[in-house]
């Protein structure tokens, strides 16, 4: 494989993990925020996660995606939070 070749392979591979991270983050808000209700975490760790997904809050304000990743934390919540034994 020719140099230009091999370059154009490692810049698409990290494309491919950039938009890979990228969807990861968007969607471990939910899961991680209802884990963190379950055990009711708070102090120093809460505020972390704040600041963690305040970029993605600010995003989603901008792009008017508020009120669908609010129903997708709450998804998340239900899931996590309501005991499986009552079924």
């Amino acid at each position: 494989m020719s140099e230009d070749a091999e370059s154009k392979s490692q810049a698409g591979r990290w494309i491919i993990a950039v938009v890979v991270a990228l969807v990861l983050y968007v969607l471990s808000e939910g899961p991680v925020i209802a884990l963190a209700m379950k055990y009711e975490l708070s102090g120093p760790a809460c505020e972390m996660l704040k600041a963690f997904y305040k970029p993605l809050d600010w995003g989603c304000e901008r792009l008017a995606l508020d009120e669908e990743m609010g129903r997708y934390c709450s998804w998340w919540r239900n899931l996590i939070l309501i005991p499986h034994d009552t079924f």
